[in-house]
Order: structure tokens, then C-alpha cells, then sequence
């Protein structure tokens, strides 16, 4: 059964008094995420008023207490309790993956003055600490400035890709539920991708909250790099990085602008949105100015150049068409530049979802050879290709040497 009573807001009065019981489970505990088939009860009251009430809330499923509330406060101020058990429902499960099986939150206030407060509100967990401290401004819902800081210990449990380590920012929040700015800075500890890794990556970063969007500005330095192969090289002893991003309402994200600039590769890249149709739009490009800087025996430079667009249909793929030649060009690999020649071109299309790039086509044409490709890469590396190859001889293979055509097949 349930049975509720709600009141809030006449003539400043609170009052909520919510029963439910569902002895051997049901369409509420299920609609909540909890087990369905274990007896769940819940039971929330708050009574008094916006200047002067109580709230108490406990929820039960099972054996297990997924949620709880204890709170009081008058016009001098007051405190919340709640503890949120985030591996009991499917709702919450994800965040226990990322966060830990449980969350503990308390916020309290000070008055100040006739509607402003000290505020201090700490949300923890195994894998985040958010703290928050300062002035807010009942009457007006907003805030001059809340001191934030933000650690997450292990920020691989968030995001599996690039491989992270410890996260942290310390910044400042301001501004009204409907238009919240946060700016200060962050640093990622251990960053590691392809066998190239950073020991630290830091630098300011804002985020702004305004007509349901939410754009991210950060640029980002890196040190105590190590690591090995072309990724590590490119990115060289202190890679630098921007990203202007948003978060549209309806799930997407718009990539405004980005650059990495690193010891011998520029990659940079603007997008937009569609007037017509709202699809969402990006272009970018690579420069290797010096391939002596990426490989040994290297020369030449390589360019190249992509396009890539998402529609408006929930879970739709970003689509990229990309195309590169160098000039010039040497990689050092005595056998592979005899049949790339100095002025090798590469084009393809693929599609982007989740952590998965899939390519559909990938050609490669040198002066002695053509391959076509298709396969995924996984952005853990992995990698898993179909290849089909033809070249013209005389060409060397090791330390055999082939005349006229040859061909072959892989994966």
C-alpha cells in the first residue's frame, strides 16, 4: 500500500507524510530499481516550515536500507543527513562502479544576515570527495561564491579510456540554479594512452550552466612524460592541450574547438551545429611538420585532414571521412618507404560509438603498393583488421627479393 499527504509552500508550510509497504515486493520497489521480490517499505516525513521543520526518511528493502534522511533546521540555520546505498538499485548501479557501493551526504547552513548563510555541504564516497563552503542567499537562490573541491581517487573507475589516475580541482561556484558558472583548476595524476604517459596534466578549466547547456572550457599542460612508439613521440616531454566543449539537452556533445600541440604533431579541430536540422558537425586536422622528430631516419612532413557529423537520432554514430599524404616522405623503414615512396596517400571512413572506432574503408596507395583495409580499434588499442594488398617489383620483403606483381590477404 501507499498513503502520502504533501503541502509545500502555503504560507511557508512543509508537511510530507509518505507510508508505503510492499510485504513480498512490487511495482513500487521495482519503479525505485530496488529488487522487486524483496519486501520493501518506505517511510518520509517532514513537518513544519521553510524557516522551522524536521525531515525524517528511511527507506527498506530486504535486509538491506538503500536510503536514510535526518534533518532540522530553524531561521538560524540547520543540518541534513542522508546516506545513499548505490549498488541497491539499477537506477544508482553505475555510479556505484564509478563512486562505491555507498554515499554519504551532509549539508548545513549559518545565517549571516537576514536571508544569507554560511553554507558547508560534503558529499563522500570510497572513490569521490566534493566538498563545498560560503555565502548563499536564500531569498534570491544564488551564491557570490562557494569554495568547491572535487578528488576522485581513481578517475579509471569513471572513465576506462584514457587510462587515469588521481583527479582533482579546486575552483569556485557562482550564480542561480538556472545560470551556475564553476571555474578553477584541475590536474589528473598517472594519464596514460597508447604507451605514452604524462606523471601530471594540469591547468584551469570552467564550467557554465545556462538555458538547459552545459559548456566546458579547460587547456591543460603535461609533464613527466614516458613512454614509448609514435604516440609518445609526437606528444614529446610537455604536451600542451585546449577543448571548448558542450553538452546539449538533449544528450550530445559539441566540440567547439580543440588543439594538442606536442613535440612532433599538431592535431587541432573546430565544430558546430547545423541551422537546419540540428546535426552536429567537426573538422580536423593533423600536421607532422618533421618526421626525423617522430622516428629515427624519418623525413618529409605528413598531413591530414578529417570531416565527421552526428545526426539528431538518439544514439547515432559520428560518421568521420579522413584523408592524408606526405611529402617528401620517410619512415625510416628502409622496406616499407621502397614501396610507400616519397608521396603516399590514405583515405577512409569509419564510424565512432562508445569506445570503438569502426572503419568501414581504409586505402593506403604508395609508389609500389595499395592496401584496403577494414576493422575496428578499440580506443584500449586494440585492434582487429582485414587486410588486402597488392605491389608492383621489384621490392625487397626482409631478405627476400620479389620481382613483378605479389599480393596477399590478412588480418
Amino acid at each position: 500500500f501507499l498513503k502520502a499527504n504533501l503541502d509545500l509552500g502555503r504560507k511557508n508550510s512543509l508537511k510530507l507524510d509518505a507510508e508505503a509497504r510492499e510485504v513480498k515486493g512490487g511495482g513500487i520497489a521495482g519503479s525505485l530499481g530496488l529488487a522487486p521480490n524483496q519486501p520493501f517499505s518506505l517511510s518520509a516525513h517532514m513537518s513544519g516550515a521553510t524557516t522551522d521543520g524536521r525531515l525524517n526518511a528511511l527507506a527498506r528493502s530486504g535486509a538491506d536500507t538503500p536510503f536514510s534522511a535526518q534533518g532540522a533546521w530553524t531561521r538560524a540555520g540547520g543540518r541534513v543527513d542522508a546516506r545513499l546505498m548505490l549498488l541497491q538499485s539499477r537506477w544508482t548501479k553505475g555510479w556505484a562502479n564509478a563512486f562505491g557501493p555507498q554515499a554519504q551526504i551532509t549539508l548545513s547552513a549559518r545565517q549571516r544576515g537576514k536571508t544569507l548563510y554560511d553554507v558547508d555541504g560534503r558529499l563522500h564516497a570510497d572513490n569521490l570527495d566534493l566538498t563545498a563552503h560560503g555565502p548563499a542567499d536564500t531569498a534570491k537562490r544564488s551564491t557570490r561564491g562557494l569554495a568547491v573541491s572535487m578528488v576522485i581517487n581513481n578517475l579509471a573507475k569513471v572513465a576506462p579510456q584514457p587510462i587515469m589516475g588521481r583527479g582533482q580541482f579546486i575552483g569556485l561556484l557562482s550564480g542561480s540554479p538556472g545560470d551556475v558558472r564553476l571555474s578553477g583548476q584541475a590536474q589528473i595524476a598517472n594519464f596514460e594512452f597508447l604507451n605514452y604517459r604524462l606523471a601530471r596534466a594540469a591547468g584551469p578549466m570552467s564550467l557554465v550552466w545556462r538555458n538547459r547547456q552545459m559548456t566546458i572550457q579547460a587547456s591543460a599542460a603535461g609533464s613527466g612524460a614516458s613512454g614509448s612508439g609514435v604516440v609518445a613521440a609526437a606528444g614529446g616531454p610537455a604536451p600542451v592541450g585546449k577543448i571548448e566543449l558542450s553538452s546539449l539537452p538533449d544528450g550530445r556533445v559539441l566540440i567547439r574547438s580543440m588543439s594538442i600541440i606536442g613535440k612532433a604533431a599538431k592535431v587541432d579541430g573546430a565544430g558546430g551545429q547545423n541551422l537546419f536540422g540540428g546535426g552536429l558537425t567537426f573538422k580536423g586536422r593533423l600536421v607532422v611538420p618533421d618526421m626525423a622528430a617522430l622516428r629515427p631516419g624519418g623525413k618529409g612532413t605528413l598531413q591530414a585532414s578529417w570531416s565527421a557529423a552526428q545526426t539528431t537520432a538518439p544514439g547515432a554514430p559520428w560518421t568521420f571521412v579522413g584523408e592524408g599524404r606526405g611529402e617528401h616522405f620517410a619512415t625510416g623503414a628502409g622496406d616499407l618507404d621502397q614501396v610507400l615512396g616519397p608521396e603516399p596517400r590514405m583515405s577512409g571512413h569509419a564510424g565512432f560509438v562508445g569506445d570503438v572506432v569502426s572503419f568501414d574503408t581504409v586505402s593506403l596507395t604508395g609508389a609500389k603498393a595499395q592496401a584496403n583495409a577494414q576493422g575496428q580499434w578499440k580506443l584500449d588499442g586494440s585492434l582487429k583488421f582485414d587486410l588486402a594488398w597488392q605491389a608492383d617489383g621489384p621490392f625487397n620483403l626482409g631478405p627476400l627479393e620479389a620481382d613483378g606483381k605479389a599480393t596477399g590477404m590478412g588480418t
